[in-house]
């Protein structure tokens, strides 16, 4: 009787659309709290996104001080003006650099080499290739980083996320 309740409620089967995502996945909570999180870890696994992350090193002979206020004071401002490459990102997040690091920042080895770490995330690789090769982002984008980055000197790594914890 129980088992055919819940294949009547669609529950251990697999949703067709997404074959790796069982929609058991959604029932097995105890709390409203339960199945938020699971409904999210069953959401994050269909989704293909791709997340470029730049590490930056400023341009030489610029401060950080400088560096860190031309970054969130103009470049943001004019890469959220260029709707046409804004349209394809789900998110653009910077890590700016904590100056005077800490303890914990020491278990991870002294850094240095980098000023900053900007983090962009497509829906797929295609909404990535889009987005760099609108004529908005070439004009406006493209040439107002060079007034703060040393482009030569950045490590980008092209990445699909795997969430471990989330809030």
């Amino acid at each position: 009787m129980g088992q055919e309740r819940d294949q009547q409620a669609g529950r251990g089967q697999q949703d067709p659309r997404h074959p790796s995502v069982g929609l058991s996945d959604l029932w097995q909570h105890r709390t409203a709290s339960d199945l938020w999180r699971n409904a999210r870890r069953a959401l994050l696994r269909v989704m293909a996104v791709i997340t470029i992350i730049v590490c930056i090193k400023r341009k030489p002979g610029m401060t950080q001080e400088a560096f860190t206020a031309y970054w969130s004071d103009v470049h943001a401002p004019t890469l959220l003006a260029c709707t046409d490459f804004t349209r394809h990102i789900l998110s653009y997040v910077q890590h700016h650099l904590v100056v005077g690091g800490t303890a914990v920042a020491a278990l991870f080895g002294a850094s240095g080499d980098y000023d900053g770490v900007a983090a962009l995330t497509f829906a797929n690789e295609a909404a990535l290739a889009a987005a760099f090769a609108e004529p908005k982002y070439i004009t406006d984008v493209r040439p107002d980083e060079f007034n703060f980055v040393d482009i030569e000197n950045c490590t980008t790594l092209l990445t699909s996320p795997f969430v471990v914890k989330a809030a």
